[in-house]
C-alpha cells in the first residue's frame, strides 16, 4: 500500500466505537529515546487530535483495532 497524505486510518477506542482518522504527512522516520521508526501522523476526527502512528502497526492484519481503512 503507498501510504500519502489523505489516506484513512480507523482505530477502535476503548469504549468499542469506530473513530477515523485522515493521514497528515507522507512517512517519514520518528526519532524517539530508544528507538527510530517509520511513522505517519493522523488527525483524528473525533477530538482533532494530531499523533505519530508507527506504520508497522498500521499494516500488522494481526494488530486488532488499529489499521488502514
Amino acid at each position: 500500500m503507498y501510504m500519502t497524505e489523505g489516506n484513512l486510518v480507523k482505530y477502535r477506542n476503548m469504549d468499542g466505537e469506530l473513530v477515523y482518522g485522515i493521514t497528515m504527512s507522507d512517512v517519514f522516520i520518528h526519532s524517539c529515546v530508544t528507538e527510530d521508526y517509520e511513522a505517519i501522523r493522523v488527525l483524528w476526527t473525533d477530538d482533532g487530535t494530531e499523533t505519530n502512528e508507527r506504520i508497522e502497526t498500521l499494516l500488522n492484519p494481526a494488530e486488532e483495532g488499529i489499521g488502514f481503512a
